[in-house]
């Protein structure tokens, strides 16, 4: 059961939802431009799925198509340096610049409801910094422009983002 639904399917892609649920929540927490934060939510995502979630690899990887090895990536023993370098130049480039916390556009509000579709208003509220008036005038104004519309009841309903 998710969100008060039974779910069907193997359970595999149910811890897969579960995990993407949690860390789409943590989503406002976050800093992209730090390297704690990426494996903190790396390992929400994927809790029970792989072995060391929210590390780095500790083995060799490659990328095969038809003819063989087409990519082999760097030892495992280079990740941690490789990323921490990484990160580095993400908070010291001239190009880079630190996305804003809160989201300013009410359109963003359909993004956030399309990757997470029973997404709750009070988590709306928190990632874009707007009252529960704010949000709601967000959600009316989507709704007029026919973008999103709501399926199901507040509790245990979801959204439908229309393309």
């Amino acid at each position: 059961m998710i969100n008060g639904k039974n779910i069907i399917a193997p359970l595999r892609e149910i811890q897969e939802v579960k995990n993407a649920i949690k860390t789409y929540e943590l989503y406002p927490t976050l800093d992209a431009f730090k390297e704690a934060d990426l494996l903190k939510a790396h390992g929400i995502m994927m809790q029970a799925l792989v072995d060391n979630a929210g590390h780095y690899r500790g083995g060799g990887v490659g990328v095969f198509g038809n003819q063989g090895l087409v990519h082999l990536a760097p030892p495992a023993t280079r990740v941690p340096s490789l990323m921490s370098d990484l990160f580095n130049w993400l908070r010291n480039s001239q190009n880079s610049k630190r996305p804003p916390r809160k989201i300013k556009n009410y359109t963003e509000n359909a993004k956030i409801m399309e990757s997470n579709p029973s997404v709750t208003i009070d988590y709306l509220c928190e990632a874009c910094g707007l009252t529960r008036d704010g949000i709601n005038w967000n959600i009316r104004k989507l709704k007029e422009q026919g973008k999103i519309r709501r399926i199901g009841p507040d509790k245990g309903g979801y959204w439908e983002v229309i393309q």
